[in-house]
């Protein structure tokens, strides 16, 4: 069974956390009418992570199902950090030795 975005989340940062990481993460909240959304404001698509260790490497990481696509808004935030020199990934369930490897070793 593949692994659904939310759990793959807590799992992220739980070993991100574990190797030292400061994580940052925006949760949705429920507003009056009951109906769940993240407020933002600005442009939509910005990454589901902001990760920094404490050697300064700051990743922003967007986080898909292994079958999940990258929206538009989300490649276009992915695509500007990236110029200003920062790492920028999308991360998937299935690369989680990979990711296991960056967080213990960046």
């Amino acid at each position: 069974m593949a692994m659904l975005e939310a759990p793959f989340k807590n799992a992220v940062i739980e070993i991100a956390t574990r190797y030292g990481w400061l994580v940052h993460h925006d949760l949705p909240s429920m507003n009056k009418r009951g109906k769940w959304a993240t407020h933002i404001q600005g442009d939509a698509g910005f990454p589901d992570l902001v990760l920094v260790n404490k050697r300064g490497v700051l990743v922003f990481a967007e986080l898909k199902t292994d079958i999940g696509v990258v929206r538009k808004t989300q490649a276009d935030w992915l695509d500007r950090l990236d110029k200003c020199g920062v790492i920028t990934q999308v991360w998937r369930p299935n690369q989680m030795p990979v990711i296991i490897r960056f967080l213990a070793t960046a």
